[in-house]
């Protein structure tokens, strides 16, 4: 009978062949890369959420501007929330009481008609849109930006101005909803 030939290493063996002592030191380099991974990976998430909250709200200002183009005010009101609140303001200040003229669903409605019957042609252009998601809350956004408004009856406009816009958007049901408007 041939005796087997048997090698074991006893633990003092392989603490000095560094396999054990290695082991730690890989398990907690692991660890810091997983750490380190997990963390980047949530800056991203967080990072696509406010890419994906601005670009949004962009195409929400987008279709507003389209919808007044295209003299639909239902398009208009599928945009803005129930309690929609608008005020121009006459010295810049955003202060309710400041502004001379309040709006809400119902009288957007009346002036987008009134628009529509004195202007055949509207045209839009925003610029210098800025949106800013809130830090604190996820579900809530605000813009701010300026308008050239034109209207007229024929090719060429006969009235125009340029409007300093501020607004906040809150999530609702999956779809951003204009809450606030303020202009000068």
């Amino acid at each position: 009978m041939v005796a087997a030939r048997t090698t074991s290493m006893s633990a003092i063996d392989v603490a000095s062949s560094g396999v054990v002592a290695a082991g730690p030191a890989l398990w907690m380099q692991f660890r810091r890369q997983a750490i380190a991974a997990w963390l980047l990976l949530a800056l991203l998430l967080a990072g696509c959420d406010r890419a994906d909250t601005e670009r949004q709200i962009r195409d929400n200002v987008d279709r507003l501007q389209a919808a007044i183009e295209n003299d639909d005010s239902d398009a208009v009101l599928d945009l803005l929330a129930i309690d929609f609140q608008g005020v121009e303001t006459s010295d810049g200040n955003n202060a309710t009481y400041g502004g001379y003229r309040a709006m809400d669903r119902q009288l957007v409605q009346r002036t987008l008609q009134l628009l529509f019957l004195r202007h055949q042609k509207i045209t839009v252009a925003v610029s210098q849109l800025q949106v800013m998601s809130s830090p604190d809350d996820p579900l809530s956004a605000s813009m701010a930006g300026t308008a050239i408004l034109a209207g007229g009856k024929g090719l060429l406009p006969d009235s125009g101005r340029i409007v300093r816009f501020e607004g906040d958007w809150l999530l609702d049901d999956g779809d951003w909803r204009l809450t606030r408007l303020r202009w000068q």
